[in-house]
């Protein structure tokens, strides 16, 4: 537990130092009283995350929890070096499983499909599946930031032309013709009147539902997509979801039914592999705020 507790330490020291600059404030953070703080938050912070790990999949046992939190605190600091530290290239290889799936998709009739995944695995390489693909056009969709700068490199470096409230991929859906377009989304919260309250890991959160509202409104097939790091080497599989029937519902009960329909895919997947979402020190479960 205190090597997990450190090697998360070290993960938001690095992050605090990345975003602050200049010998004083430097100073500042590595201080007694603020290295006592640190101590604290970070205390505080791991029980957090076993706190979500006991809830989310219940029934295992204690020392599983903390191997749990070990290994995601692990593959946290590995992505932070990989994707952050200019070292992006340093995985073995990339294997594709279930690349049928997304092959049907350009020589099928539909126009494309929305892509979903969470944050498991290194989506990184998903990204850099779909940008080295010349026969499709890919959309990745992201939260806008709010620095110009930060904007400019994820268009630049990323391949980002899109944001969370799908502006302009319908019309991209629309104009494909040789060349399908997939629209690239993770599943993100929400938790503000419009997001839609669904059932993820045993608790209720809210979630954005722009990925299968992008879907059903250009009638495109669900795709998600499973990215896993083992033994350095990226894995990527793809799977369609099998959406349920929805012909009587209204529309919003059929974005509730398929945004569900999802997270419990996401859902099986960070059960198999609970070590490689990072997520658990996240507030994950947040409730709609009140009007």
């Amino acid at each position: 537990m205190i090597k997990t507790q450190l090697r998360y330490r070290f993960i938001v020291f690095i992050l605090l130092i990345s975003r602050v600059s200049g010998p004083r404030v430097a100073n500042f953070v590595i201080s007694p009283m603020t290295s006592v703080a640190r101590r604290n938050f970070i205390r505080r912070k791991y029980e957090f995350m076993m706190t979500n790990a006991r809830e989310a999949l219940p029934g295992r046992e204690e020392d599983e929890y903390h191997s749990i939190i070990k290994g995601s605190v692990d593959h946290i600091k590995s992505f932070l070096v990989r994707n952050l530290c200019g070292l992006g290239n340093c995985l073995k290889s990339t294997e594709v499983f279930d690349e049928a799936v997304i092959d049907s998709v350009i020589t099928g009739e539909d126009n494309g499909a929305v892509v979903i995944t969470s944050h498991q695995g290194d989506w990184e390489t998903l990204i850099q599946y779909f940008r080295n693909r010349e026969d499709i056009t890919a959309c990745n969709l992201y939260r806008k930031p709010k620095c110009p700068v930060v904007d400019r490199l994820l268009r630049e470096k990323r391949g980002i032309n899109q944001y969370c409230s799908g502006y302009g991929i319908m019309k991209q859906f629309k104009g494909a013709s040789t060349k399908k377009v997939f629209a690239l989304i993770g599943v993100d919260q929400k938790p503000v009147n419009k997001g839609v309250e669904v059932q993820f890991l045993n608790r209720p959160t809210v979630i954005s539902p722009v990925s299968v509202q992008i879907a059903l409104k250009a009638n495109v097939p669900v795709i998600i997509a499973k990215t896993l790091i083992k033994e350095n080497r990226a894995e990527i599989s793809f799977r369609k979801v099998d959406m349920p029937k929805l012909d009587q519902l209204s529309s919003d009960e059929k974005v509730r039914v398929s945004l569900q329909a999802v997270m419990d895919e996401i859902s099986n997947d960070i059960g198999e592999h609970p070590e490689q979402w990072v997520m658990w020190s996240h507030n994950f479960w947040k409730q709609k705020r009140a009007a």
